[in-house]
C-alpha cells in the first residue's frame, strides 16, 4: 500500500504542477483537464486542499530575486520611482537583479530590461517561462565540489548560452538558470561567475547557522522560501509576464524606438562602478569599469530631453560632473548616490537634497 501511495503522490504532484502551469498560461482547457484528473484520483475534500497551492500566486508586496546580489537596487526602487514620477515606459539597460523594476509600486505600461550577461538573462527568462521547473531544479544539495563544478560549467557555457538567447527571444535553459541561482545562493562573497575566480579553491560555500543549519540559509536555500519556491517563482513570473527582455550591449535599448517613441520614459542606469571609486576589481561577473564614463557621457547628452527621466547610480563623487549641468544628486545608502536628470521630479524630495536619503 505504501508503494501505491508513493505512486499516487507522484502522479498528484505532476498533475498539480501541470495545473499550475496551465493557470499561469491562461489555458482554460488544460485547467479543466487538470481538475477532472484530480477529481478521478481523490475525493472532493482532498481535492480542495490540493488545488489551493496550484492557484496563481498574487504577491501582496513587491518580490525580489531571491539570491544575494551585490549592487542590487531593490531597496532604492521607491526613491527611483519617486524621482521619475508618472512614466509610460521604463527601460533598464543594466538588468542585473532587476531590483529597480521589481521594487516599483506598480509596473509601467511598457517595460524593457537588458543585460549583457547571458547567465543573468537566461535565469530571468527561465523563471518567466517555466517557474515551477526552475524551482524544482534549484533543489540541489550544498557541497563545495558541486559548487566548483557548477561554477566551471557556467563559465564554459556562458558564451554559447548568450548566443542562443540573442537568436531566439524565448530561448532559455532551465538547468543553467537553476545552476546560476543555486550557485549564487551558495557562493561566498562577490565575483560569482567571474572568469578570474575559476578553478579549485576558488569556490567556497557560504555557511549559515541558526535554525537552517550549516550550508543552508541564504538565497533559494533560505528557510523562509526554500519550501515555497514554486509559488515564489510563479509570482515572479506573473510580474515579469509582459517585460521585454533582451541580451546585449546597453546602448541597444536606448534608441528612440525603445524609449521616447512610447512617451514619457524612465531610464535607470546602473553600470559597473569605476575603479577610481575604490571598489574591488573583478567584482562583477562581467566587469567593465570603463562603462562608467561612457554611461555618464550618454546621460549628459540625453538628460535635457523633455520625455526622459534618467536616474544614474554611482559611488561617491563618481558622476559629480553631471551636477554642473542641472542634474541633482541624493544619497541612497552609504557612499551610493543617485543622480537625477533635469526633468526628474526633484522637488518631491525636498530636504533630501541637503541631507541625503535615509
Amino acid at each position: 500500500m505504501a508503494e501505491l501511495d508513493e505512486i499516487m503522490l507522484a502522479e498528484l504532484g505532476e498533475v498539480r504542477d501541470a495545473l499550475a502551469r496551465a493557470e499561469f498560461d491562461g489555458d482554460t482547457f488544460a485547467v479543466a483537464l487538470g481538475h477532472a484528473r484530480l477529481a478521478e484520483i481523490v475525493d472532493s475534500r482532498v481535492l480542495g486542499q490540493l488545488l489551493a497551492p496550484a492557484v496563481k500566486a498574487e504577491p501582496s508586496k513587491p518580490l525580489r530575486l531571491p539570491v544575494p546580489y551585490y549592487g542590487g537596487k531593490f531597496g532604492a526602487a521607491p526613491l527611483i520611482e519617486r524621482a521619475m514620477g508618472p512614466i509610460v515606459n521604463l527601460v533598464i539597460p543594466f538588468g542585473g537583479s532587476l531590483g529597480c523594476l521589481l521594487g516599483r509600486s506598480e509596473p509601467a505600461r511598457v517595460e524593457t530590461a537588458n543585460d549583457k550577461d547571458g547567465l543573468i538573462v537566461n535565469a530571468w527568462r527561465a523563471i518567466s517561462n517555466d517557474p515551477i521547473a526552475v524551482a524544482k531544479a534549484c533543489a540541489m544539495p550544498v557541497h563545495e565540489c558541486t559548487l566548483d563544478a557548477v561554477h566551471g560549467w557556467l563559465l564554459d557555457n556562458r558564451e554559447s548560452l548568450t548566443t542562443l538567447l540573442r537568436s531566439d527571444p524565448r530561448a532559455h535553459d532551465v538547468a543553467a538558470a537553476a545552476y546560476w541561482l543555486w550557485g549564487r545562493s551558495v557562493w561566498l562573497g562577490g565575483s560569482w561567475c567571474n572568469p578570474g575566480k575559476r578553478g579549485p579553491r576558488k569556490a567556497k560555500v557560504a555557511l549559515r547557522g541558526g535554525e537552517t543549519g550549516p550550508g543552508i540559509g541564504q538565497g533559494v536555500l533560505s528557510s523562509k522560501i526554500r519550501d515555497e519556491l514554486p509559488a515564489y517563482f510563479t509570482a515572479l513570473a506573473q510580474r515579469l509576464r509582459h517585460v521585454r527582455m533582451t541580451c546585449g550591449e546597453w546602448t541597444r535599448v536606448l534608441r528612440d524606438s525603445v524609449t521616447v517613441s512610447h512617451g514619457v520614459t524612465g531610464v535607470y542606469l546602473d553600470p559597473c562602478y569605476d575603479l577610481g571609486t575604490g571598489r574591488r576589481p573583478d567584482l562583477y561577473g562581467i566587469d567593465e569599469p570603463e562603462q562608467s564614463a561612457e554611461v555618464r557621457a550618454w546621460a549628459l547628452e540625453h538628460g535635457p530631453h523633455p520625455r526622459l527621466r534618467i536616474v544614474l547610480s554611482g559611488l561617491g563623487d563618481e558622476h559629480a560632473e553631471l551636477e554642473e549641468h542641472d542634474w541633482s544628486v541624493i544619497t541612497w545608502r552609504g557612499r551610493e548616490r543617485l543622480w537625477l536628470s533635469p526633468h526628474c521630479r526633484r522637488e518631491d524630495f525636498g530636504p533630501l537634497f541637503e541631507q541625503g536619503a535615509a
